[in-house]
């Protein structure tokens, strides 16, 4: 597979979760914890290795689907 197919869908889910934290920390600030995750994430895609930041991200992203679960008012993805 060609990795370079992946920046963009890695950009994507960055992006994506950087916006719901940035968006949800207020509400919750325990979401915070969340950053290191992306932070790797950000890292991996700034190492061009554009598949493992999508999995990083996409992690982040499951979790943030399930405190958007648990947690009532949390702002939507």
């Amino acid at each position: 597979m060609n990795v370079e197919v992946m920046r963009q869908p890695a950009a994507a889910s960055i992006q994506l979760c950087y916006r719901w934290l940035e968006a949800a920390t207020p509400a919750l600030p325990q979401a915070a914890a969340l950053a290191a995750g992306l932070v790797t994430a950000v890292q991996q895609y700034t190492a061009r290795q554009y598949v493992a930041s999508l999995h990083q991200s996409a992690a982040v992203f499951h979790t943030v689907q399930h405190l958007r679960a648990t947690v009532p008012g949390l702002p939507a993805l």
